[in-house]
């Protein structure tokens, strides 16, 4: 009879689980579906408020082509790129500046 309650609180346990586990994976995938947008509109924003030069620092290669195009599209050009060479990543430094 113990054994029967024991297998029992087993799979109630595993259901619980299973449970929290997808709700955190909806979630999860859901954040991640954002992260793109937040990422876009902080940069278009730092196009916005900057002066005649802009410096730019990327941790990843991921949205590297979008930003350079938008900044042509708001008028400035990419002076410089700098590269940092890291252990596990490169980090991108971009520097645009004001067409005149």
């Amino acid at each position: 009879m113990d054994n029967k309650y024991k297998v029992l609180g087993t799979i109630i346990s595993l259901i619980i689980f299973i449970m929290i586990g997808s709700s955190v994976f909806k979630l999860y995938k859901n954040e991640m579906e954002k992260y793109p947008q937040k990422v876009i509109s902080y940069y278009e924003e730092q196009f916005n408020n900057a002066g005649d030069t802009i410096i730019i620092n990327k941790y990843t290669d991921d949205y590297k082509g979008d930003i350079i195009k938008y900044g042509e599209s708001k008028g400035y050009k990419l002076k410089e790129t700098k590269i940092e060479n890291n252990l596990f990543s490169d980090d991108i430094t971009l520097i645009f500046e004001k067409v005149k």
